[in-house]
């Protein structure tokens, strides 16, 4: 079997590295503690049977990795392993697509028990007494548009929604501007907006904030 675990705390991934190498047999993972390292796995890593994956690392900030993987990975269980444990945020996750949502804070068994459920086909959320929070048509709609950008695209995307300008994000990328000023081009076209203000907006209604939580990580 072959795990993703994408995660930006080192003990808290080495402990989870090793507690999953001592319970599967045959096991590979494969790491990634940012959004640059996810993209290089996405381009390397053709099926893997398993993600785990935290909504907050350097480059991702909410739902916006969830949405991207499951448009790469649409045949993969992605599990979210997060410290954040808001009922909305776990709502919005498993309407985003994932099929299982773990807090940091649980003990082996359960995160074992989950990962076993998922891969059986099933789904593992935390039980909330709230009344289940659906998304609208907009985010789904925008949720179906993310899916259908390619990496790099995504990963401009992002930085699109951190502010940065065509320099800057061709730095980050170690592309040309003319390369940022393509892939734009192709966000714009792909989530059918007019402009880079708009692609960001709708970006930032994938993070986290956007639901108006302070999250401290």
């Amino acid at each position: 079997m072959k795990f993703i675990l994408a995660d930006d705390h080192p003990l808290y991934l080495s402990a989870l590295r090793t507690a999953l190498v001592n319970w599967f047999t045959d096991i590979e993972i494969l790491e990634a503690d940012s959004l640059d390292c996810l993209e290089r796995l996405t381009q390397e890593c053709c099926s893997p049977d398993l993600v785990l994956l935290d909504l907050m690392m350097p480059g991702i900030n909410g739902f916006s990795g969830l949405v991207f993987l499951k448009g790469i990975y649409p045949d993969t269980p992605i599990v979210i392993l997060s410290g954040i444990q808001e009922p909305k945020v776990v709502l919005f996750a498993k309407d985003y697509g994932a099929d299982g949502y773990l807090f940091k804070t649980e003990k082996l068994p359960a995160i074992i028990n989950t990962i076993d459920s998922v891969l059986k086909g099933g789904k593992a959320f935390p039980e909330f007494s709230e009344k289940a929070i659906k998304l609208d048509e907009k985010n789904r709609d925008l949720a179906d548009k993310i899916k259908t950008l390619s990496p790099k695209q995504f990963h401009t995307l992002c930085l699109l929604n951190n502010g940065m300008v065509n320099k800057q994000i061709a730095d980050e990328l170690n592309v040309s501007v003319a390369t940022v000023k393509f892939h734009i081009s192709a966000i714009l076209n792909k989530l059918e907006v007019s402009s880079r203000t708009q692609a960001a907006l709708m970006a930032k209604r994938l993070d986290i904030d956007f639901l108006g939580f302070d999250i401290e990580q």
